[in-house]
């Protein structure tokens, strides 16, 4: 039978709904952390910090997200968060970049936790980025990382989306944040990166840690279109076990630019242990010159076979509206098109950076 993937009125009555609880729900407690914010920020700078702030970027990252899957509970996230950002400088050229991203999540009743979290319920601290990228050795041709990075596999890692957004591009790897170091760089038209990181994601206290072996390496020397190859082992340890969900993949990414379009695509192969895993993802986006509007739809398909084969297909469709520079209204429907599933859910957030 033919999948219905219209999202029927019932739906765009919930898109409402949802965005009003967001409003009535999260505008409150983020229009006092915007005061507190704003009363700080009219204090003056000691000069004795001035190392802290020069060529510095510091914003406060607060959402409010609602998810209403079809037939279910409705779940939410909140979340604030910091963003700080600072190139270190010296004799007329770059040395280092910090990136520190704290983030306290509250979630309540999420079956399916975004890629930056570890669990789909309480509170917690959340890494998102938090490292140093040592660029002073070949003007950016071989830099040094450590800390908590993303790990280089896929489109995303060409991306490089903020947690906090709804529209998220991790393969079926999953886990895209991990402890770890890597070595990268730019070449010419060519940026790679190669990381070892340990298997624990979140949490750095995990004891016996597996290690996790990544690399991609991207092309940019056209305007109309780039490409990566990628490439991942290892197993991520939860707790105290080992989520055998990835051994191994080899991927190979591409996007193409026409006009204010772009395409994008996505396929990687691989096993888990003794299961044969195939993944495929396209994506069609649309933005204003101003990038004020984003609009996006794509699919994305997995295959596994150990005994009998086993498949799963994903559509996606959002949006982004950009009404003011430092806020975000984000809306997204999605759809399993396995008719033994058949799931759906809308999610809206509004999002606020300071």
């Amino acid at each position: 039978m033919k999948q219905n993937i219209i999202p029927s009125r019932a739906h765009a009555f919930g898109c409402t709904a949802v965005l009003a609880r967001i409003f009535s729900t999260g505008i409150i407690a983020i229009g006092a952390s915007l005061l507190s914010v704003l009363a700080a920020a009219e204090r003056p700078v000691d000069s004795s910090t001035s190392w802290m702030t020069d060529n510095t970027r510091v914003a406060l990252d607060m959402a409010a997200r609602q998810i209403h899957p079809a037939g279910g509970s409705d779940q939410n996230i909140f979340f604030v968060g910091l963003d700080y950002h600072r190139v270190v400088t010296a004799n007329n050229r770059d040395w280092a970049t910090i990136v520190f991203q704290p983030t306290f999540a509250k979630l309540n009743h999420i079956a399916k936790p975004p890629p930056y979290f570890s669990d789909g319920n309480g509170k917690d601290l959340q890494w998102r980025y938090a490292y140093i990228n040592y660029t002073g050795l070949s003007k950016g041709a071989f830099n040094i990382k450590a800390g908590h990075i993303e790990v280089p596999f896929g489109a995303e890692s060409n991306e490089r989306l903020n947690g906090g957004a709804l529209r998220q591009l991790v393969s079926d790897i999953q886990k895209k944040l991990d402890w770890g170091g890597s070595i990268n760089g730019v070449v010419d038209s060519f940026e790679y990166e190669v990381a070892v990181t340990r298997g624990s994601t979140n949490d750095w206290d995990t004891k016996n840690p597996t290690e996790i072996f990544s690399g991609r390496l991207g092309y940019y020397g056209q305007q109309k279109y780039d490409f990566g190859v990628s490439f991942i082992y290892g197993d991520y340890r939860v707790g105290k076990a080992v989520d055998e969900t990835l051994n191994h993949r080899v991927g190979l990414d591409y996007r193409y630019y026409y006009r204010n379009y772009t395409w994008l695509a996505e396929i990687s192969i691989g096993e888990n242990g003794e299961s044969q895993t195939q993944y495929g993802m396209t994506e069609l986006s649309w933005k204003t010159p101003s990038e004020d509007l984003f609009l996006y739809g794509r699919v994305r398909h997995q295959r596994k076979t150990l005994v009998f084969p086993s498949a799963e297909s994903t559509m996606f469709a959002g949006l982004r509206w950009t009404p003011l520079r430092n806020a975000d209204v984000e809306l997204q429907y999605t759809k399993d098109l396995d008719s033994a599933k058949a799931q759906e859910k809308v999610e809206a957030q509004l999002r606020f950076r300071l």
